[in-house]
């Protein structure tokens, strides 16, 4: 592990701050903290950042706004999500949002530092040593906008270490869609 990747963490919560500083520092990562997300955009402007690590729900600026604007000014910075609301609608919203990884609060600060490492682990994505074919001649379905949205949504989260829900009526091919992101994942061999 480079003991300069620097790690910066947003949280309207001093408490839960204070406590990914110590945890986080205490592997020698180099930590920044940000109260709010403006804070947190003006310290990604002006300082190197290696990953962003913020709470999904927090007054005036959300995570997942936060996310927009930070991905505007650095699309390769990966994000981890925290969150106190631990449902399904949070985790899809952000993964399709972008999220890296996702936690609920109260987190266990060994899964903090193994969710951390294995994002920064996998930052730059691999070349994958064959060339895939691309989703829209895999899947059927034609160039319509959920489609589009749907074969982004593979890109993005096959590469990730996120728990997926596939819904869908009978048919629909859900089956199909599990197999298509193992296979672009890191996990396939």
């Amino acid at each position: 592990m480079n003991p300069k990747q620097t790690i910066l963490a947003v949280d309207d919560d001093l408490s839960i701050l204070q406590v990914l500083e110590a945890r986080l520092a205490s592997v020698e990562f180099r930590v920044l903290t940000a109260m709010n997300g403006q804070e947190a955009i003006e310290i990604v402007k002006n300082q190197h950042v290696d990953l962003l690590i913020s709470d999904v729900r927090m007054p005036a600026m959300s995570g997942t706004d936060l996310f927009k604007e930070v991905h505007a000014l650095k699309p390769k910075l990966p994000v981890i999500f925290l969150t106190a609301y631990g449902t399904i609608p949070d985790a899809v919203n952000a993964v399709k949002a972008g999220a890296a990884d996702y936690l609920t609060k109260p987190f266990d600060g060994r899964e903090l530092l193994q969710k951390v490492r294995e994002v920064l682990k996998h930052k730059t994505p691999k070349v994958p040593s064959e060339t895939l074919p691309p989703l829209s001649q895999v899947l059927s379905g034609g160039n319509s906008p959920n489609m589009q949205e749907l074969f982004d949504l593979i890109d993005r989260i096959a590469p990730s270490d996120v728990n997926v829900l596939i819904l869908g009526e009978s048919g629909v091919g859900k089956e199909r869609v599990a197999r298509l992101i193992h296979q672009r994942g890191h996990r396939k061999e």
